[in-house]
C-alpha cells in the first residue's frame, strides 16, 4: 500500500518513468496506480491511473494528478468505479491521458541518459532545452513535424553556429527515437510503457551536415602556452581562479577537459602524486585510468582538496562556460595568440610533449588513454606502464616549467 511518505520519496529519487501501485483487492478488482514521469524543467509529475477489466477487456481511466488529488481522494475515486469489489460496468470510455509534450519527451530522454550514467547528459540537456523552446515546450510530441525541426535548426545555422545546429539535430533525433522505443518496448509490461504519441521521428528526414564537424589540428606553440599560462595565474587578469586552474591542469596532465571538470578529491592521491580516474569517468567507461601528476598539478589539486575535500573539485564551470571564457580571452589577446578552444589544450600537450621533451608516441598515447586498436593491445597487453609514464611526465613538467617561466620567441599570428 502506498503512503504519502513513499510517494514523496519516489518523486525525489525518480530518474525515469516509474509506476507505483497501491495494491489490488483481488483478481478482477482492478488497481490504483501512480505514474511518475519526467516533466519540463527537469522535474517529475505524478498522475493517478485506475486499471480494471470488464468482459475480458482491459480499461484505464485517469483520475487526477498528485498532490492535487490526494492519496485518500484517489482511493475514494477508484472505489467509486467498482461495486462489491468488482469494477463497475460503464458505457463511458476511460479518460485519455493528456498528450505528452516536447518538454516532457526531452526531459525523459535526458533522465534516461543520467540513469545510464551518460556523461554527456548535461550538455544534451542544455541543447534540448533550447530546442524545446523553439519547438514549443507544451507542443504535443507527436505533433512535431520535420518542417518544425528544420526551421528550429535553420535559426541556429543562420547565426553561424553550424556545428551546434548539427549537434542539435542529432540530439533531437536521439530523443524522438528514445520516445518511440519506450512506447513500443515489448520487453516491458504494457502498463509500464510510456505512450509518447510519436509515430515517426520528425528529425529522421533531415540529413546530417557532414561539413559541420571537421577534425581540428590547432595546437598552441610554446610562446602561446607561455602567454596563456601567465594570464591564468592572476585572477580576473585573464581568467577567473578556477577557470585558470582547469586550463593549467589540462596543459599539465593532458587529459580531456570533461574529465578534468569532473574530478573529485577522492580521485587524487596527492601523496603518491597520482590521479586515479574511475572507469565511469573515462570516455570509454570500460577501465580506470591512472595519471602520474607533475608537482605543479599536485599543488593545484592539494589547494582544491583543502577547499572542497573528497567531493567535486571544480565548481560552477561547464564545458560551455569554459569555452566562452577562452573565446573572450582570445578576442582580447588576438594580437598574441591565435584563437583556440579548451579541447585544443589536450592536443597541445600531445604535440608539444612529442617535439619538446621528446616523449614517445606510445607513452603519450598511454598517458592520454587513447584506445589500443590492435588485438594484442586490447586483449593481451596488461603490463603496468606506470614507471614509464611517470618518467615521461617528469620530462614534460621540466620542459613546461621552462616555457612558462621564460617567454620563447613568439610566432607570427595570422590576421
Amino acid at each position: 500500500m502506498l503512503t504519502d511518505t513513499k510517494i514523496q520519496a519516489a518523486l525525489k529519487d525518480a530518474t525515469k518513468e516509474t509506476i507505483l501501485s497501491d495494491g489490488s483487492g483481488g483478481k478482477g478488482e482492478g488497481s490504483l496506480k501512480l505514474r511518475i514521469r519526467p516533466a519540463s524543467g527537469g522535474k517529475f509529475s505524478a498522475s493517478w491511473v485506475a486499471d480494471w477489466k470488464r468482459d475480458g477487456k482491459r480499461h484505464r481511466a485517469m483520475i487526477g494528478t498528485y498532490p492535487e488529488v490526494s492519496l485518500k481522494d484517489a482511493r475514494a475515486k477508484f472505489q467509486a468505479t467498482s461495486k462489491d469489489g468488482t469494477a463497475q460496468a460503464t458505457d463511458e470510455a476511460p479518460a485519455e491521458a493528456p498528450a505528452r509534450t516536447v518538454g516532457e519527451l526531452f526531459a525523459g530522454y535526458v533522465a534516461s541518459m543520467r540513469a545510464a550514467g551518460k556523461i554527456s547528459a548535461d550538455d544534451v540537456e542544455i541543447s534540448l532545452g533550447k530546442a524545446a523552446t523553439s519547438l514549443g515546450k507544451d507542443t504535443p510530441a507527436g505533433a512535431v513535424t520535420t518542417t518544425d525541426v528544420s526551421k528550429a535548426l535553420a535559426v541556429i545555422y543562420e547565426r553561424g553556429a553550424r556545428r551546434m545546429a548539427d549537434l542539435t539535430r542529432s540530439h533531437i533525433h536521439a530523443a524522438f527515437n528514445w520516445g518511440m522505443a519506450a512506447a513500443n518496448d515489448y520487453m516491458v509490461p504494457e502498463a509500464d510503457r510510456v505512450p509518447w504519441g510519436v509515430a515517426a521521428n520528425p528529425a529522421a528526414g533531415i540529413r546530417k551536415d557532414e561539413g559541420a564537424s571537421t577534425p581540428r589540428d590547432r595546437n598552441l606553440s610554446p610562446a602561446e602556452i607561455h602567454h596563456v599560462w601567465q594570464d591564468t595565474l592572476v585572477e580576473f587578469q585573464g581568467f577567473a581562479d578556477q577557470t585558470g586552474k582547469v586550463i593549467r591542469l589540462v596543459l599539465l596532465c593532458g587529459q580531456r577537459v570533461r574529465e578534468t571538470l569532473r574530478v573529485d578529491g577522492a580521485d587524487v592521491d596527492v601523496a603518491a602524486k597520482l590521479w586515479r580516474m574511475p572507469a565511469h569517468k573515462t570516455k570509454g567507461k570500460k577501465q580506470p585510468h591512472i595519471v602520474p601528476l607533475p608537482d605543479e598539478a599536485v599543488a593545484i589539486f592539494q589547494e582544491l582538496i583543502d577547499q572542497y575535500g573528497d567531493g567535486p573539485l571544480i565548481h560552477g564551470i561547464t564545458e560551455q562556460s569554459l569555452g566562452r571564457a577562452v573565446s573572450r580571452w582570445c578576442e582580447d589577446n588576438k594580437d598574441k595568440v591565435a584563437r583556440f578552444t579548451p579541447r585544443d589544450l589536450r592536443r597541445t600537450w600531445k604535440s608539444r610533449a612529442g617535439d619538446g621533451p621528446k616523449i614517445s608516441k606510445e607513452t603519450r598515447d598511454r598517458i592520454q588513454q587513447h584506445a589500443k586498436i590492435d588485438t594484442s593491445g586490447r586483449v593481451y597487453d596488461h603490463a603496468d606502464y606506470l614507471p614509464e609514464m611517470t618518467e615521461a611526465m617528469a620530462k614534460w613538467a621540466k620542459w613546461l616549467a621552462r616555457v612558462v617561466k621564460v617567454p620563447p620567441a613568439p610566432v607570427a599570428i595570422a590576421a
